[in-house]
């Protein structure tokens, strides 16, 4: 997956107060919790949608799982965007802990 600059991520800049071109610490922090809190259910819900699609609790039905293969290809891309936050975010942290 390409990474992409925190400017790239539409919505997301203004979450940010900017302090010479560098976000603040505190709201980082906090972000990166939030993250963590959304990125448990994401993951959970994508292993019980693979177990049920790798037939863990039956037979599925075509239209099944079409819905199913919908729901984790949103829910990995969901979780890909969680994930390119948080690295994002090791990686301003450890430029700030570099200066």
């Amino acid at each position: 997956m390409k990474k992409r600059s925190l400017k790239q991520v539409k919505g997301v800049t203004p979450i940010f107060k900017k302090t010479k071109n560098r976000c603040d610490p505190t709201a980082l922090l906090t972000f990166k919790e939030k993250l963590r809190e959304l990125k448990t259910p994401v993951s959970t819900s994508l292993g019980a949608i693979n177990f049920i699609l790798l037939g863990g609790r039956g037979e599925l039905g075509e239209e099944q799982k079409r819905f199913l293969n919908v729901a984790k290809k949103n829910l990995e891309s969901l979780f890909a965007r969680i994930q390119d936050f948080n690295d994002w975010i090791e990686s301003e942290t450890k430029t700030r802990k570099g200066k």
